[in-house]
């Protein structure tokens, strides 16, 4: 078995010897426990890559609630404020729509009573939410606007994301090899050594989820008369971490 001497690129002042902004470690490892194996000198360097990307899906999350009397009034009401606004979603006529329940409840409305005294049934408050998917970033706007003047009265958030994100993720870990041979080749170079083979390779790449845009008093906007919601996608980032382990040539 062969056993690897490790030569890391690590981050500045954390060794005894620095380069341009890298600074090189030795520290000795061992990948076997028989010590009569030879010594198999490698760099090891880390690479990151960053890419931006303009979100292409707009998500929108409202919901309708209502309470009245009866069980029945209070989901019916729901259900007519919330099938209204649906209605005029679709007429917006959006590309890509997707739209899907994301909750259901119906619950009963105590009265106040003082401590020990039995609760009573005053009501219910029925509450119908939905996700409102769609490539129309640029009406996300009137999404909203009109959801809310058809009477869903809750906007539960928005965010921004990509109908794929494989491209980004790939242009990452791309950039992010890059900058790990990169760095290698540097090492080697004041060094005096050459890069033989790739011992082993770790990647990791994190980002391009959506983005969930914080918006406070959007439904006291959005309800009063003639103010449109102001939306701006902004970007997403995808992050790409890469790990080499390149043999040592002398």
């Amino acid at each position: 078995m062969r056993r690897m001497t490790m030569i890391s690129l690590v981050a500045l002042g954390a060794a005894s010897m620095t380069l341009g902004g890298m600074a090189i470690a030795p520290t000795p490892q061992h990948t076997h426990d028989d010590d009569d194996a030879p010594d198999v000198p490698v760099i090891v360097v880390s690479g990151e890559g960053r890419v931006s990307s303009t979100p292409d899906t707009v998500i929108v999350r409202l919901a309708g609630v209502a309470r009245a009397a009866t069980a029945g009034e209070a989901q019916g009401n729901v259900n007519e404020s919330v099938d209204k606004a649906l209605r005029d979603v679709r007429a917006l006529r959006l590309e890509d729509l997707e739209m899907k329940t994301t909750q259901l409840s119906l619950n009963p409305i105590y009265d106040e009573r003082r401590r020990g005294e039995v609760p009573r049934i005053v009501g219910y408050e029925a509450n119908l939410g939905v996700e409102i998917r769609t490539t129309s970033i640029d009406k996300a706007s009137e999404v909203i606007d009109k959801a809310l003047e058809a009477g869903m009265n809750r906007f539960n958030g928005i965010s921004f994301t990509l109908k794929s994100n494989k491209a980004a993720r790939m242009e990452a870990l791309a950039a992010a090899a890059r900058d790990a041979k990169l760095k290698a080749g540097v090492l080697a170079e004041q060094l005096g050594v050459g890069l033989g083979s790739i011992e082993r390779v770790q990647e990791s790449v994190t980002g391009g989820a959506p983005r969930p845009l914080q918006m406070r008093g959007m439904e006291m906007m959005a309800m009063d008369a003639g103010v449109s919601t102001p939306v701006e996608a902004g970007s997403l980032e995808t992050v790409a971490n890469v790990t080499i382990i390149y043999e040592i040539r002398q």
